[in-house]
């Protein structure tokens, strides 16, 4: 190995220790479960169990069981040959139980769903593959949402009352203008966040074996795991299970940029994604936020920065922190936390992270941002040429399903009696 390769992995290496500190299971335990003395020094009448983020649960995951992982994906998603072994089988079968173990030992998991991911990184892109469940989950989704779409998209034209969208299909007679609506009617910003919309749901699983369906149908997993198999003498992935909140949506995700323990920015989570709500409600969005950060999350954060033995003192005040607000109730929770560097996408924000902190240094100003008309023109062409050719196919497969599923008018209704006519 030449000096250069040996400083470009030793590198590597660090980057991979440093940003381990925001890994979910390093801080999750500390936004949720606060001791005694924390509770008395926030000078709060808190509960013991503050939960800022979804209870978690998570295990080590094996190299044996990591190569399994990747072999997985190698055969079953990029169609390499004879890449899952015997051994690889088992070692799958080992990880089915152990989650099924961890499942039954959280009381808030039973006869529930959860969602899973590793310690890096969530499978967030899981149902983009056709032949994953994750993806059929979605699909089903999906197919609810365009008909609903398209039943309230007849009504504002007059031609249904409100009483004749609650069907969950559409009529053998709207076969035509339901696939021209789809495909011509619909936007590319709706037909994008509903998708999005679905596939976020989708991944919330039932039981272990679509745990592994979900881990091995994203190329994230596939991504994080031959990264830490680079380095096996320090390897230590984790699968996380956490707390299934059916009430994040996947519009009311934002981003924040947290320096010197001060909430510096914020932003929309998906810098793609064209919301009307977001825009009309930006500044209540910015001021439930800032408010939940320094009210609820700046204390907890300053007062663990004290504690030695705590991770989150390590982060000296630097994190990009991801919140949700629940709807409709409301509640802000933090999703995730990753560490402020280039390494963490800025969504809406510039590419080098430093001109942010620079910035407020100078301005003490805090700002939000979401998507506007003038942004999304600039960028929806790009956008919408990426997301044809990554949607096509599936666009055509829901379309042809649903019209395959289409029903008769049922004898003597409005439809039927026209169709007479």
């Amino acid at each position: 190995m030449t000096n250069n390769e040996e400083k470009y992995n030793k590198e590597r290496l660090e980057k991979v220790l440093g940003d381990s500190l925001y890994d979910v299971d390093q801080w999750c335990e500390e936004l949720i479960m606060m001791d005694s003395s924390t509770t008395l020094e926030l000078q709060h009448n808190r509960p013991h169990e503050l939960l800022l983020t979804p209870k978690t649960r998570w295990f080590n995951l094996s190299l044996e069981q990591a190569n399994a992982l990747v072999h997985h994906y190698q055969q079953h998603v990029l169609k390499h040959a004879n890449k899952m072994t015997n051994s690889d089988e088992m070692e799958i079968q080992k990880l089915e139980e152990q989650i099924r173990n961890v499942w039954n030992q959280e009381k808030r998991f039973l006869g529930k769903k959860v969602f899973c991911r590793l310690s890096t990184r969530s499978p967030k892109d899981a149902a983009l593959f056709d032949g994953s469940e994750c993806y059929r989950r979605c699909k089903i989704l999906l197919k609810k949402k365009w008909i609903a779409s398209y039943l309230k998209f007849k009504e504002r034209k007059g031609q249904l009352t409100s009483t004749q969208i609650s069907r969950d299909y559409i009529l053998n007679t709207e076969t035509e203008d339901f696939e021209n609506y789809v495909t011509n009617v619909m936007s590319h910003s709706e037909e994008y966040l509903s998708f999005m919309q679905c596939s976020q749901q989708a991944l919330a699983v039932e039981n272990e074996r679509q745990v592994i369906d979900v881990l091995t149908n994203s190329e994230r997993v596939l991504q994080d795991l031959a990264r830490a198999l680079e380095f096996p003498e320090v390897f230590n992935m984790k699968l996380i299970l956490r707390e299934w909140y059916p009430d994040i949506t996947y519009e009311y995700e934002f981003r924040g940029f947290v320096h010197n323990f001060e909430l510096i920015a914020l932003c929309q989570y998906d810098n793609t994604s064209l919301v009307q709500e977001l825009i009309d409600k930006k500044d209540e969005i910015a001021s439930s936020i800032l408010r939940y950060y320094n009210t609820t999350v700046k204390p907890v954060l300053l007062c663990k920065s004290k504690q030695s033995t705590s991770v989150i003192s390590k982060w000296n005040g630097e994190v990009i922190m991801d919140f949700a607000i629940l709807q409709p109730s409301k509640k802000i929770i933090i999703i995730e936390c990753n560490p402020f560097n280039n390494g963490t996408g800025a969504s809406l924000f510039e590419v080098d992270r430093n001109d942010m902190k620079e910035r407020y240094d100078k301005t003490r100003q805090f700002e939000f941002r979401v998507v506007t008309q003038k942004w999304y023109n600039e960028c929806s062409e790009q956008a919408k040429y990426l997301w044809d050719s990554l949607f096509a196919n599936s666009r055509k497969e829901i379309i042809e399903e649903i019209i395959l599923e289409a029903q008769a008018p049922p004898q003597g209704s409005f439809w039927f009696s026209c169709e007479l006519l």
